[in-house]
């Protein structure tokens, strides 16, 4: 069976549970605003990362009904299942579900640099058979190959505590700080890759007012939202994996696989 996409208004996701995760967003969502309304751009990145994660099994995208897409309208396959917001968190498969969702995620942002934006707990579904469905991809986002792989060196200079690679990579992200010391730019990166208890307000506002950030690309904004989401899906599921976890395995395929245009200390 087959159903019309339902989006009566214009949704960004649910406010933040604290100012970490979105005080740097607004300029660069609104740019995807008009984005989220052409219906004929959203059918083809949702067939485009449909193809991109075909290799995980516990993932599901809905098939779009390609004679029924128009801009102003977007037929896609129903998907029964239940809303991860309605999920039980004490289910015992919680942090495996979790694992799943945020390994597609890091393939998304890392190998194939096309990612859907919004992995809020409404925009995914839990299928009776424990596969997780991704939905509503009007907010999706490509990666530059320069920022891609620049951002894979920055996870692994802050994974590996490698201060040089940590510098290579905020300066060729374009990011700028009051203070450029790489241990002053660690500790603003732990607020998008520790756990979410490092990542709270009073530490975010902490950590800005140490050391405010005075210029962050707009490539990187969504990146900070969707790993700011994702944690709070783990939270969520009972899982203790951090952005830290989930990303670091494809920053290091990311880099093993992009040798021409990888920074220069890795290449």
């Amino acid at each position: 069976p087959y159903l019309p996409h339902d989006r009566p208004e214009v949704e960004l996701g649910p406010p933040p549970r604290d100012d970490s995760e979105d005080h740097l967003n607004v300029p660069e969502v609104g740019r995807q605003v008009p984005l989220e309304l052409d219906f004929v751009r959203e059918a083809e990145m949702t067939r485009r990362v449909a193809a991109n994660l075909a290799s995980h099994p516990g993932i599901v995208l809905p098939t779009v009904v390609d004679e029924m897409v128009t801009r102003r309208v977007l037929v896609l396959e129903y998907l029964d299942g239940e809303r991860l917001l309605a999920v039980d968190r004490s289910r015992s498969d919680g942090p495996a579900l979790a694992n799943t969702i945020t390994e597609a995620y890091g393939h998304q942002i890392l190998v194939d640099g096309l990612f859907q934006a919004d992995p809020h707990p409404g925009n995914v579904l839990v299928l009776a058979d424990g596969r997780a469905a991704l939905l509503d991809f009007g907010l999706t986002k490509e990666l530059p190959e320069a920022a891609r792989l620049g951002f894979a060196a920055l996870v692994l200079g802050v994974a590996n505590r490698d201060m040089a690679l940590v510098e290579e990579g905020w300066r060729g992200l374009g990011l700028k700080s009051q203070d450029e010391r790489p241990e002053a730019m660690v500790e603003l990166l732990q607020l998008i890759f520790g756990p979410r208890e490092v990542a709270g307000a009073s530490a975010t506002r902490a950590a800005l007012n140490r050391n405010p950030i005075e210029a962050i690309p707009s490539d990187l904004v969504l990146l900070g939202r969707v790993i700011g989401l994702l944690r709070g899906v783990c939270a969520s599921l009972g899982s203790p994996l951090t952005p830290m976890a989930m990303l670091q395995p494809f920053a290091e395929r990311a880099l093993a696989n992009g040798t021409a245009t990888k920074p220069a200390r890795l290449a």
